[in-house]
């Protein structure tokens, strides 16, 4: 079965000082959204506290942006991973490397 997507980059400035730009924004005819993070670091990426908030205020302002009825599904793209903790939940689906390079 073939989805049809589209795929774009995304910033939005909130106000005067605050914005929000997001690596890769996937739009399915499911009407799932995925809004692709990509981090590249020597070791597994922690999201932090103060990330956390900058996730979440950019899925807030994303969501003033599409259609009413679409979901979305926040994706990490990164080399080794994901560390687990109490902020890491909000990815629904992580990439490694490996897995996006593995025939």
């Amino acid at each position: 079965m073939r989805t049809n997507t589209s795929q774009s980059l995304w910033s939005k400035r909130a106000d005067a000082t605050d914005g929000a730009q997001i690596d890769m924004i996937i739009e399915r005819a499911d009407n799932v959204v995925n809004v692709v993070e990509s981090k590249f670091y020597r070791n597994e990426f922690v999201v932090s506290k103060e990330y956390h908030r900058t996730l979440i205020n950019r899925q807030g302002l994303l969501e003033k942006e599409i259609p009413a009825g679409k979901v979305i599904h926040n994706t990490l793209i990164t080399i080794y991973g994901l560390k687990y903790n109490e902020y890491s939940t909000f990815f629904d689906t992580v990439i490694t490397m490996e897995k996006l390079f593995d025939c």
